[in-house]
């Protein structure tokens, strides 16, 4: 056999080497053993010799391994310790008398306690397993196939390469915290969660009475205005739905400011677009019974179509891991005020609630954000303050940003303006919060 056979897929033959020069040290303890007339070196040169040339007789072993690997939990936080656990399973009829597995997890993925790597001796359908911790930190992060390597019994040959396994990624989401319910509308129009719609029909709320049809439920027949009138008639309530929230998020190069004043001055993480994330995540858990959606302002506005759920809950927390400004660069987007509010409106199911997260930088994104109220959408803004410098140039862009929210307040559009202080105290002080 010659080094490099491919022995099926991603799997190649090679000989080890290990007992190489083995029978050069042979034929000297022979030669030794003979010039001294001493028949133990000949029996030792017999027995070294031996070794390596049954090594060369043996054929490379044809392994059948089955490799997997699961990883607990599958949705961590950033930074927190998860475990994967590798097994290896002999699926042959052949005992595999040396089996090494090495996982290897994705670059910038520490290994923080165990081993990747597995070694075992299988018999057939016999199964071995290891497991290792690994911190993970934000992104979304993908696994390689595990180097797998099947000896023979003297070692002396080896079948290597690529073990394929289903695809393993790790995407890290911080979770939605925990909030009081929000309001993206003024006060008047109601707080998201069940509120009253135009229809009639099933409900608690008294909506109107109309004639007793053949087959209304009792419970439905107007009984006091029956014993006063002696006419039936049937209760209509009114219908309570839940609503639908689309949050939008300002991820424009535009709004990758900070509060010293240039573009990445402070680094990604603290750019009012990682604030408007924030403001996101935090304003999303406190949605009662609420349809919830995310658009992200980037090229190809990214979207997450609007779902309830605990599971959807997860889709929102990846979304928002994932907006570009977050963990990559925000790119330019070219639009003014008009073309905004058409990408989104193209994006907005028809009598969706919108909470704009925006620090407010340009009269872009308000002309977009008043276009859409004026469309119907209930519109909030949420807007982080970038504007923390003292100079001439900073003083101006705080006086321009705090006009454009006044401007906002005086189309009847509830802003929140949140400065140094926690969110959840802007939130209260500005009535978003009942």
């Amino acid at each position: 056999m010659t080094d490099g056979t491919r022995l099926g897929a991603g799997l190649e033959a090679t000989r080890t080497g290990r007992y190489r020069g083995a029978l050069a040290v042979a034929a000297l303890v022979a030669a030794v053993g003979a010039l001294a007339n001493t028949p133990v070196l000949l029996l030792a040169a017999v027995v070294v010799a031996v070794v390596p040339a049954f090594g060369r007789a043996t054929t490379a072993p044809t392994p059948e391994v089955d490799v997997d690997r699961v990883v607990h939990p599958p949705d961590p936080a950033p930074g927190e310790t998860v475990t994967v656990e590798l097994a290896a399973r002999n699926a042959g009829d052949a005992r595999l008398p040396d089996v090494r597995v090495v996982d290897a997890p994705p670059d910038g993925v520490d290994v923080v306690d165990g081993s990747r790597a597995l070694a075992a001796a299988l018999a057939p359908g016999e199964t071995a397993t290891m497991r290792y911790d690994v911190a993970v930190p934000a992104g979304e992060h993908a696994f390689d196939d595990p180097l797998l390597a099947v000896h023979d019994a003297t070692g002396s040959v080896a079948t290597a390469g690529r073990a394929a396994v289903d695809e393993t990624t790790v995407a890290p989401t911080a979770p939605l915290p925990d909030a009081d319910a929000v309001s993206v509308a003024p006060p008047a129009s109601g707080r998201p969660g069940r509120r009253p719609s135009d229809d009639a029909g099933d409900g608690i709320a008294f909506d109107s009475l109309r004639e007793y049809r053949r087959g209304d439920p009792a419970a439905r027949v107007d009984w006091r205005r029956y014993a006063r009138t002696g006419d039936l008639a049937t209760v209509r309530y009114r219908e309570r739905r839940a609503p639908t929230v689309v949050l939008v998020v300002d991820a424009r190069q535009r709004a990758h400011l900070a509060p010293g004043g240039a573009h990445e001055a402070a680094g990604v993480g603290e750019s009012a677009i990682r604030r408007g994330v924030d403001a996101a995540r935090l304003v999303a858990g406190g949605f009662d019974l609420a349809h919830v959606g995310v658009v992200a302002l980037a090229p190809g506005y990214p979207t997450l179509d609007p779902g309830v759920g605990r599971e959807h809950a997860h889709r929102v927390r990846a979304f928002l891991d994932g907006v570009p400004g977050v963990a990559t660069a925000p790119e330019p987007l070219d639009a003014d005020g008009r073309e905004l509010a058409e990408a989104l409106r193209a994006r907005l199911p028809r009598g969706a609630q919108v909470c704009l997260c925006t620090p407010a930088c340009d009269d872009a994104i308000t002309d977009a954000a008043t276009r859409m109220a004026a469309a119907g959408h209930d519109v909030g803004v949420c807007s982080p303050d970038p504007t923390a410098r003292t100079d001439a140039g900073g003083r101006l862009a705080a006086l321009e940003r705090r006009a454009r929210l006044r401007d906002l307040r005086r189309r009847g559009l509830a802003v929140v303006d949140w400065g140094d202080e926690p969110l959840a105290t802007a939130l209260d002080r500005a009535g978003w919060r009942p």
